[in-house]
């Protein structure tokens, strides 16, 4: 339970209140402790947030209280030695802890909270099983280096039962605890259950898609949206993110999915809502995968855009827009906008005229570095196959013909060279053109293949299509 990363989130406290109730009071006790100030702070995502601060008396004895109620989630208790352990707070705020600094889970006592009692009857049951298990594990080694089948087997079969009866465990303590917080924090850590895939009656698969399908629709049967107080645990965040990692990551499957889990968030709770659609949009606008823009700018414009998010400010829906406004035009798999431009040698080129199974789009400065380097290597990389019907089309972003025309002709960049002199093209709006260089691939309908791509993996993407 060890974590070092606190944030000491001060101003987040005034979030936490809540008008209603007598406040809280929280004793703690740690035995070996004293004279020492402790943290009591919340769990928001992955992240860490203290909210109050407590010094222990000579006898290890500090109170953590306030006039309102802290909001619903799962709490930690921070010592001097960089570790914690967690209380869950709820509508009861007024309880005592004891604890020592040695093992949290097995040697805590808790008085008046009996949710949090069943929390950490609950951890010590999983750490007995656990430990079990591990026993188990390394016993049937033993026997598995002696080639001992009977002994392996009679271990696989405690193996198994000892997994049934956790999952039967887990399941009670959901049933129990449905409708508190706890319950409610346990029932995200469920897995979905998949049933057999279905066969006829050779045996042969007649659904592939089965299990897949199944559990993308029962994924979240265990999540409650209307519960705010799992915002302030790991969990939900943990949930989200596990599912929109684990499905196809291609923006057809990502966006309706992305829709259907805020709309279920929006039904049911506005807290709950405006945390799924920010985790949401964060997360596919942080993406380091190819396409992923088109997940954020269709979550942008049909959520914050549409006036469905009445915390975004002005100034930020305006930057949106002028941000979705440019990703549209090249999503991948949309058809490219046409270029009609110059060429270095005083003719015209129209991309949409130009014939190939793949074209290389690269848009370059000579004064930029990255450019300096890596235009020679895309063209060593278009050399290799340009005899087997790919093309490439080099535009050159500034206005400077001379610095243009000499490095073309120092590097000897004898593809299609074009710019744009006189700002007619658009290319900077039309291809999301703000820095340098950048590189698309179309195909053959000048459909938009891959962009923002690097040279290396432009090579590796032509070796295995192209023939």
């Amino acid at each position: 339970m060890k974590r070092i990363i606190l944030l000491l989130g001060f101003c987040f406290f005034a979030y936490l209140l809540n008008a209603s109730g007598k406040g809280y009071e929280i004793k703690i006790k740690i035995n070996n402790l004293k004279n020492k100030d402790i943290y009591l702070g919340y769990h928001f995502g992955e992240k860490l947030y203290v909210s109050d601060t407590a010094t222990l008396n000579e006898k290890g004895i500090g109170v953590f209280s306030g006039k309102e109620k802290l909001k619903k989630g799962l709490y930690f208790v921070y010592l001097p030695n960089k570790t914690f352990f967690d209380i869950i707070l709820d509508e009861n705020q007024e309880f005592t802890v004891e604890n020592d600094t040695f093992d949290y889970v097995k040697n805590i006592k808790i008085i008046n909270s009996d949710l949090n009692k069943v929390f950490y009857e609950y951890q010590k049951y999983l750490n007995e099983k656990q430990a079990l298990a591990k026993a188990l594990r390394n016993e049937k080694k033993t026997y598995e280096d002696k080639a001992d089948s009977v002994n392996i087997k009679r271990i696989q079969d405690q193996l198994k039962n000892l997994d049934k009866n956790v999952k039967e465990y887990i399941d009670k303590v959901i049933s129990d605890n449905r409708n508190n917080l706890f319950g409610k924090m346990i029932s995200l850590t469920k897995s979905v259950d998949l049933p057999d895939i279905p066969r006829n009656e050779k045996g042969e698969i007649t659904d592939t898609f089965f299990q897949y399908r199944y559990f993308k629709q029962h994924y979240f049967d265990n999540t409650d949206f209307s519960e705010p107080g799992l915002l302030r645990t790991p969990f939900l965040e943990s949930k989200l993110k596990e599912y929109f990692t684990s499905i196809p990551q291609h923006p057809d499957t990502l966006l309706p999915e992305a829709f259907r889990v805020i709309d279920m968030a929006k039904s049911k709770n506005d807290e709950v809502y405006q945390y799924v659609l920010s985790y949401l949009f964060n997360l596919f606008l942080k993406s380091e995968i190819m396409g992923m823009d088109a997940v954020y700018a269709g979550i942008g414009e049909r959520y914050y855009l549409s006036g469905q998010a009445s915390w975004a400010d002005t100034t930020f829906l305006k930057n949106l827009a002028d941000r979705v406004s440019k990703i549209k035009p090249n999503i991948i798999g949309k058809k490219a906008q046409n270029i009609i431009a110059p060429t270095s040698d005083g003719n015209w080129i129209n991309l949409y005229q130009t014939n190939a199974q793949y074209i290389i789009l690269a848009f370059w400065d000579p004064d930029c570095g990255h450019c300096q380097k890596e235009i020679p290597e895309l063209y060593e990389v278009y050399l290799k196959y340009s005899g087997k019907n790919v093309k490439a089309i080099a535009m050159y972003t500034q206005g400077d013909q001379k610095k243009w025309l000499d490095f073309i002709n120092e590097h000897n960049l004898n593809w299609i060279n074009i710019w744009d002199p006189y700002n007619q093209t658009n290319f900077r709006n039309n291809y999301d053109i703000y820095s340098t260089p950048v590189i698309y691939l179309l195909d053959k309908d000048k459909k938009i293949v891959a962009k923002r791509i690097d040279v290396k993996s432009l090579d590796d993407f032509l070796s295995r299509f192209v023939k």
